[in-house]
């Protein structure tokens, strides 16, 4: 990972969320890296904002600007990818329900579900250039054709029909957090720049990672030990 890319990236998509008054925080990772190590964790693959679902009205405006910058974007119920120079910034949007957080991703089970995922956010993609690079040549070829698709009629019905599919070949993972942590949001320096963070943060990511969250884990796998999880099925 190009580090300086990344920051680069990063403070272009700040400064087009804080024209538009997007409240937003440093999370999962990338909180933990500025936090325990003042910098991107060396084998973190991305970096994570959170944000509340009911900024969605303000997205469009968003994410056409960060269009015109040269980022693509592939929108997801609960996540929005961004990339530039094929580094991926995640807005991870939580619902506010019963005092929790709550943020759901669908898991792949098998390499059909991660191809399946992938055309479901090809037809979610901001436009064509959005279709990831690293993609192999069938999917490449399958994801020109759903661009076509997406301009026909025939788009709701492809649409539901890879939707069930999807669901039939992943899981779903449930994450909640208490919404104390959110309500009176902290803010730290982070490569320059300020950003607002979960508070008290230190308790935060302790509920996240565990008591021992300072010490780093390679290993750590989001999706199977984040103290979040309520459910995997």
């Amino acid at each position: 990972m190009g580090e300086k890319k990344a920051i680069g990236a990063l403070r272009q998509v700040k400064e087009v969320l804080d024209n538009y008054d997007v409240e937003y925080w440093l999370d999962y990772g990338t909180l933990l890296g500025a936090v325990r190590d003042g910098k991107i964790i060396p084998w973190d693959n991305d970096i994570d904002l959170g944000m509340w679902k009911k900024n969605k009205e303000k997205l469009p405006f968003v994410l056409n600007d960060l269009n015109l910058k040269g980022f693509k974007i592939y929108c997801g119920n609960s996540v929005i990818t961004i990339r530039k120079n094929s580094f991926p910034i995640s807005l991870d949007m939580y619902d506010f329900s019963e005092g929790k957080a709550i943020w759901e991703m669908q898991l792949s089970k098998k390499k059909v579900g991660k191809i399946i995922g992938y055309l479901m956010w090809v037809m979610c993609a901001w436009d064509y250039s959005s279709v990831c690079e690293e993609a192999s040549v069938v999917t490449q070829f399958l994801s020109k054709i759903l661009f076509v698709i997406r301009n026909t009629s025939l788009k709701d019905i492809v649409f539901r029909v890879m939707l069930r599919l999807h669901q039939m070949t992943t899981h779903k993972i449930i994450f909640k957090i208490p919404c104390h942590y959110f309500t009176d949001l902290s803010a730290i320096k982070y490569y320059g720049m300020e950003f607002k963070v979960p508070a008290p943060m230190e308790d935060y990511l302790a509920y996240r990672y565990g008591k021992d969250w300072k010490i780093p884990k390679r290993d750590y796998i989001y999706y199977e030990d984040d103290g979040a999880i309520v459910k995997n099925e």
